[in-house]
């Protein structure tokens, strides 16, 4: 009885063990999954790495801009697309607009939240085609530093450079996952200001005072079809020398590259191996 008894103890182990084996493989492969499903990389960049406190931007309401972009072309080979970045320059700081402050959830002691609309056209060799995807989003817009007299003139705001500067530059994501797109089109970042845009909202405010932070290098990814030249309310507009927006495209691989599969299954089977080796000793 005793050596039953054994027998069923030690088989319990083994399948405990075993079970215990097959979880971890389990865990394992599915990273390595994901890791391949998430296979990333930018196809174009004019974003300024590091991004410093502020650069040169275009605004909306004081340059009678409804929206603003770029024609461009990728690089490499991926085109289904995910993340979208782009760079806002805000010159509107909290104590100018202390009385919105709390007047809805609109607007909040840490910032403001407004809409903008990021447009991608077909490129009709410079002129915007079909609409290929478009996405909105409330996005929130931080205030800008508070103006530091004893150190800046006017308005303006020391950054930790040492610098003076009149507006302040946040980063606000667009989510386009699912959407492929062509090797080159036309975007352009759209929002409404008080008598600007597809609804201007007829009232002073903040949104005034936002603008599409500008970069004067070429993109370190990618490439503009018209240097010198932008898509200005819907126009190709020449006369903006080196000036770029600011703005990075990423693509995701909707399935694993074949290398990444050859890795996966590979460290499978070793897994398998290895675990079958530790069950039967």
């Amino acid at each position: 009885m005793g050596d039953v008894l054994a027998i069923v103890a030690k088989d319990r182990i083994i399948r405990s063990r075993r079970n215990s084996e097959v979880k971890k493989i389990a865990l394992i492969f599915g990273a390595l999954l994901c890791a391949g499903l998430a296979n990333a990389s930018v196809i174009y960049d004019s974003i300024i790495d590091p991004l410093p406190p502020n650069t040169p931007s275009e605004g909306y309401q004081c340059c009678q801009n409804s929206n603003l972009g770029n024609s461009i072309t990728f690089d490499g080979t991926d085109r289904n697309l995910g993340a979208v970045s782009v760079v806002m320059s805000n010159w509107a700081y909290e104590s100018a607009w202390a009385s919105l402050v709390g007047s809805s959830e609109n607007y909040t002691a840490s910032g403001f939240y407004l809409p903008l609309t990021l447009n991608l056209y077909a490129d009709n060799s410079g002129v915007e085609g079909a609409l290929l995807g478009a996405q909105t989003i409330n996005a929130f817009i931080p205030w800008r530093p508070e103006p530091d007299p004893a150190h800046c003139s006017g308005t303006a705001w020391q950054a930790g450079d040492g610098g003076c500067y009149n507006g302040h530059e946040t980063t606000v994501d667009f989510d386009f996952a699912g959407l492929t797109v062509p090797n080159n089109l036309i975007y352009t970042l759209a929002f409404n200001t008080q008598t600007y845009g597809t609804n201007p909202t007829g009232q002073n405010g903040p949104y005034n005072s936002l603008n599409f932070g500008l970069s004067q290098t070429t993109p370190s990814v990618g490439q503009n079809n018209y240097p010198g030249s932008l898509i200005d309310n819907n126009t190709l507009d020449s006369g903006w020398g080196t000036y770029n927006p600011q703005i990075q495209f990423n693509a995701s691989s909707a399935t694993p590259e074949p290398g990444t599969w050859v890795l996966m299954l590979g460290s499978l089977a070793a897994l398998t191996f290895a675990s079958r080796r530790r069950v039967k000793a």
